[in-house]
């Protein structure tokens, strides 16, 4: 059997989103019993290609027996029930994988793919940082030079790689430097083919697609056949004084009005001379793999298991911890690597500032300092906020056991989240039939600076939007803006004012999204009474710790008094009037609960506001948020826990998703008053019965954040019953 040509994209390309494969096993994914520590060389086996990869690796990803997971997931309840339905609607899945270019895919990236970046890829991706800020930095500028040239009536300049690269030599000595420094990193993709006659042909046709490139006379590269690291490696490499010598006189002339000037670009083929980009194949073992690297000697193997990234010491954790698990997902970044990688690291800093300067070199918008600050305050606070993160080599491992674990250690120190107390609100996670809990502890200095800089950018962008509505604008924005600056601002930053200040300062530090199944339905008339008396809802509820019960009272106050205005200038404006509404307050089980009346509902189905000795809450049911009190007051001990905690009950969600069709069967009548529809849903119960009883299977997906011994841990469980 030859591989088809038509599949190798597919298997380069896609092997970055699909799964891959080991020995096809038929079990629904489960708990594999307990065995004993292994010894390195069997642990090194399990990590497939990291027992090979050097010990200098920076980074490394690899996925292992995805095949098998596709059959694993195949075989589930679930998974039988959708294939059975996909085969009655003519697309069988047995038939699929019993296809010629199936079974090749399976071969080619059906047992393992891994990703291997070599020595120097952490500063390499420093140097890219670098250059990502400067474009970041143009493309910012660029945007106000555009929207100035289209409110002037002037031609817009579009925006393209030429625009950017001349953003990037605006200032020619830090561009070369980069330039200089840049080189592609050892790169290694690979995939494990135990099938020789599977792996020589797979081999080959990469092989002979890379001679073929090497064979044009015009192509600025030469053949590459030469043996590296004990292995025979074949294909081209690009030779960066060939490709200067094939650019013609008037590209040559266009480039040098991109990077300013003829000096600038004989620098640049200077320094491009130099540099040259190799791309091999060959065969190690079972794998056959693909190098790309500015210099061959990045292309590298371990001598033993011992000296491979198996063995180095910051894979310890993974002998250490995972050695005797059916390890399906690995992820590696070294140390030094990571640090230097995310070393200056932004999101939107360098664009702000390009759009502050921007606003600064034109008056096309009138006198703009303010916005400017904004921007540039804007930069600075998410300046602060990365300087909050300290990056660290990190591990992450995925394993099957009792369904899917995710376990990772390090890369951050998490700082979003307060990992000094422990989360109170644990406790919660045993109140019955709940579906949703997500419980978590944040910095407030983190948290705090994150909403000052919002706060920065919406005003910016609220007094920008301001000035160019007054400017020779369609209709279509000038009259919407006009009427919600006149209306609205006002009260809208009144209340945000009073949720980012007093409130912020009114509450702790920990909080917690609860969700549960057992509400009751709020009596809305014409709804079927079956519906009614029987039919289950969600309840919602929030709730926080109070640390100044007088600034909370103070939010409250704020908050009231902007939405009667907004009401207020609604009615003014020609809309119904609409009076704030009367709010009822009682206390009850030493809550006090503040609601406004609406008709149809009750006290387990109106949104609320619940203020306790110690916690406030929002919610729509009464009865609920004194249950969550209760609770919290019953002196019962939660999981010893800090961080964030989220767990996500599918059995429940399952059996929820039962009692309402439950429910709607056995009330069908007079709940489906059309014919037509009845029918409808009669005809396509049995399917649904399946799908719910089959997903009962899943139990549960659980993620866990915090600091273990100083350094970050996160679980990911998706739980799945034997």
């Amino acid at each position: 059997m030859k591989i088809s040509k038509k599949i190798l994209p597919l298997v380069v390309g896609g092997s970055m989103l699909l799964p891959v494969a080991g020995e096809s096993l038929t079990e629904p994914i489960q708990a594999e019993a307990p065995v004993k520590a292994k010894p390195f060389a069997k642990v090194a086996r399990k990590l497939g290609f990291a027992a090979h990869a050097p010990a200098d690796a920076e980074g490394y990803l690899s996925i292992i027996g995805g095949y098998d997971m596709y059959q694993r997931v195949k075989r589930t309840k679930l998974g039988r029930v959708l294939a059975q339905w996909m085969k009655d609607e003519g697309m069988d899945l047995d038939d699929l994988d019993e296809s010629e270019e199936f079974q090749q895919f399976k071969a080619v990236v059906g047992q393992e793919i891994f990703f291997l970046f070599g020595d120097q890829s952490g500063e390499q991706g420093q140097y890219l940082t670098e250059a990502g800020k400067i474009s970041n930095y143009f493309q910012g500028r660029m945007l106000i030079d555009q929207l100035a040239a289209v409110f002037s009536g002037e031609d817009v300049d579009e925006m393209g790689p030429e625009e950017i690269l001349s953003s990037i030599f605006e200032n020619p000595e830090e561009a070369l430097k980069l330039l200089e420094n840049a080189e592609m990193p050892p790169v290694t993709i690979g995939f494990r083919v135990s099938n020789l006659e599977m792996r020589e042909q797979f081999a080959q046709m990469i092989g002979g697609m890379m001679m073929m490139m090497g064979g044009n006379e015009d192509a600025p590269v030469e053949l590459i056949q030469e043996k590296k690291a004990g292995v025979d490696v074949s294909g081209i490499r690009v030779l960066g004084k060939k490709l200067v010598e094939s650019i013609d006189k008037e590209d040559q002339k266009e480039m040098e009005e991109a990077v300013g000037g003829k000096a600038n670009l004989q620098k640049i083929f200077k320094l491009l001379k130099k540099k040259n980009l190799n791309i091999v194949t060959g065969v190690k073992g079972e794998y056959v793999f693909i190098y790309l690297g500015g210099s061959l000697d990045g292309l590298k193997f371990a001598p033993t298991a011992k000296k491979s990234l198996a063995g180095h010491p910051e894979m310890s954790v993974v002998r250490r911890n995972y050695g005797d698990k059916d390890i399906r997902f690995l992820v590696f970044g070294e140390d030094e690597a990571m640090k230097k990688l995310y070393k200056n690291q932004e999101s939107v800093g360098s664009l702000l500032v390009g759009v502050k300067e921007g606003l600064a070199k034109t008056k096309v918008f009138g006198k703009t300092r303010d916005v400017q600050a904004l921007l540039g305050y804007a930069a600075k606070l998410e300046g602060k906020l990365y300087k909050m993160t300290d990056w660290s080599g990190g591990v992450s491992v995925g394993f099957l056991e009792d369904g899917f674990k995710l376990e990772s250690h390090g890369w951050s120190n998490l700082p979003a989240l307060n990992h000094e107390k422990a989360l109170d609100f644990s406790v919660l996670e045993k109140m019955d039939d709940l579906l949703f809990l997500s419980n978590s502890r944040i910095n407030k200095e983190f948290s705090g600076t994150l909403f000052e800089m919002l706060d920065s950018l919406g005003e910016a962008g609220y007094l920008m939007a301001r000035r160019i509505s007054k400017m020779d604008v369609d209709d279509d924005f000038k009259e919407p803006f006009g009427m919600f600056d006149k209306v609205f601002s006002k009260d809208l930053a009144a209340i945000w004012d009073a949720l980012s200040g007093d409130w912020a300062d009114a509450v702790g530090d920990e909080g917690a999204f609860i969700v549960d199944l057992k509400g009751t339905m709020p009596k809305v008339p014409e709804v079927p009474a079956a519906i009614i008396e029987k039919g289950l809802a969600p309840r919602v509820a929030y709730v926080t710790s109070i640390e100044n019960k007088e600034k909370l009272t103070q939010s409250w106050k704020k908050i009231e008094k902007a939405v009667t205005s907004a009401l207020k200038s609604v009615g003014e404006q020609g809309g119904a009037k609409i009076p704030m509404q009367a709010v009822d307050s009682k206390l009850v089980d030493g809550i006090q609960f503040h609601t406004t009346p609406i008709p149809f509902t009750t006290d387990d189905a109106r949104p609320v506001i619940g203020i306790s000795e110690k916690n406030f809450y929002f919610g729509t049911s009464q009865t609920f948020v004194s249950q969550i009190e209760s609770k919290l007051k019953g002196g019962a001990a939660g999981e010893k826990r800090t961080g964030s905690y989220t767990k996500f009950n599918l059995a429940g969600l399952g059996d929820y998703a039962g009692s309402w069709v439950k429910l709607l069967d056995r009330n069908a009548t007079e709940i489906f008053e059309n014919e037509f529809v009845r029918e409808e849903f009669k005809k396509n119960l049995p399917m649904v019965k399946k799908v719910i009883r089959a997903f009962k299977q899943f139990e549960e997906v659980t993620i866990y954040n915090r600091l273990e011994d100083g350094k970050a841990r996160g679980s990911f469980h998706f739980k799945v019953k034997k």
